[in-house]
């Protein structure tokens, strides 16, 4: 083959892709009434007008995507888009069952830190669903507070806080009856899910931070849901810290406080383990492993130059966490040794996803992490907006068929 039909070759390759793209694109697209029954080849509708789709709609977002969870029974796996809105996929196939939600063009705060799943950890970014899985919260920049019922996509109630812009991070309490809130002046606010209404505040109100952004405090409950954990960053005088506080649930009550690992002000994710005692701080040099009761760091994960940690979540278990770099691979380490067990993922120079500039900017954050239930699958998301599911075992990535990429 010539040169001259090399390119011509690899020009045509590129426009079909994008092509392809450009109907994939359309997933929410209805057909027109009377094209009803034409479908694609994975048996999904095509838009009104179109006779195929090259690729598919499956797992694929137009949105980037801040949230991802699995049902408790592992059948079904939620997400949502920084715009707001939420989709339910079947877990199995990657077809979309559900998509509900108010459209909001800042409908959640953008943070980079993922729901670590068994101790009841914060959704990111605004979102949170409850333990039973029936009830997707979801906080606008509006101050309110949206819950949906997952089941049905219907809008089960709203209320108003007295959140500044919005929730920056959600926490359901382990019955669901409670959801703890945080909003740009890093105080956590109790509301009783049922009317709504503020039940009382933890710690005493900070100034306004300076730096809101790079705050990417993260809250747990413990497995008997009687203490709240807080890991956060403070700023005082010019520099940054760490720390972590404790409060009684019930009463509201301080029952410690404490300093967390020097980290520079790069920080960028932090998740609890299912037992509440050990928390995870990613940084620019690697992940900190750190003993919530004495202080104490018990190991450090190394991870590669440029590698921020944008993402942690740890299986329900608490023997592996995986950590998204700023690369976008992520690694699955075994906790107790230290260990990197798998790479999972293709990487891609950190400069194209804003992630080496500090956190500056929207496009550094691209995606969250989930283990299922059982801790035998990995969800992860994509700068592509899209969902892939991993194999924790063998860190092989789920059958994909031809085109599904």
């Amino acid at each position: 083959m010539t040169a001259i039909g090399q390119k011509v070759t690899r020009s045509s390759l590129l426009w079909l892709a994008g092509l392809g793209l450009a109907l994939s694109v359309q997933a929410d697209t209805p057909p027109a009434a009377g094209n009803a029954a034409r479908v694609d080849a994975y048996g999904d509708p095509l838009p009104a007008g179109a006779v195929a789709r090259l690729g598919t709609i499956r797992w694929r977002h137009n949105n980037t995507i801040i949230f991802v969870a699995y049902s408790p029974d592992g059948k079904e796996i939620v997400t949502v888009c920084q715009d707001g809105i939420a989709h339910v996929w079947d877990a199995a196939s990657g077809k979309k069952l559900r998509r509900f939600g108010k459209a909001d063009i800042a409908a959640v705060q953008i943070q980079a830190v993922p729901q670590a799943m068994a101790v009841r950890t914060e959704g990111t970014a605004g979102v949170a669903l409850s333990p039973e899985g029936n009830t997707l919260a979801v906080g606008s920049s509006n101050g309110s507070i949206t819950l949906w019922g997952v089941a049905t996509g219907k809008e089960v109630r709203s209320f108003k806080t007295a959140l500044p812009t919005g929730a920056n991070s959600l926490l359901f309490a382990l019955d669901g009856k409670s959801l703890f809130a945080r909003g740009s002046d890093a105080v956590l606010r109790q509301y009783d899910v049922a009317e709504g209404k503020e039940v009382r505040k933890f710690g005493a109100v900070p100034r306004p931070r300076a730096f809101m952004s790079f705050t990417q405090g993260r809250a747990g409950i413990t497995p008997d849901g009687k203490s709240l954990v807080l890991a956060d960053i403070d700023y005082n005088d010019n520099q940054f810290s760490t720390f972590i506080k404790s409060w009684d649930v019930a009463s509201g009550k301080e029952l410690s406080s404490g300093k967390g690992p020097a980290l520079q002000l790069n920080l960028v994710s932090i998740a609890f383990a299912p037992d509440g005692k050990t928390v995870a701080w990613g940084h620019y040099s690697g992940t900190h492993l750190w003993d919530v009761a004495t202080g104490k760091e018990i190991r450090k994960l190394d991870g590669p130059q440029r590698s921020n940690s944008t993402a942690l979540a740890f299986s329900p278990d608490g023997k592996w966490l995986a950590v998204r770099g700023g690369d976008q691979t992520v690694r699955i380490w075994d906790v107790a040794t230290g260990k990197e067990l798998h790479r999972l993922g293709e990487p891609i120079d950190p400069l194209l996803t804003g992630v080496a500039v500090i956190g500056l900017g929207r496009g550094w954050v691209t995606s969250d992490l989930a283990f299922s239930p059982d801790g035998k699958l990995l969800a992860t998301t994509t700068p592509a907006n899209k969902v892939r599911q991993w194999d924790v075992q063998t860190g092989q990535e789920l059958e994909v068929r031809s085109g599904d990429r």
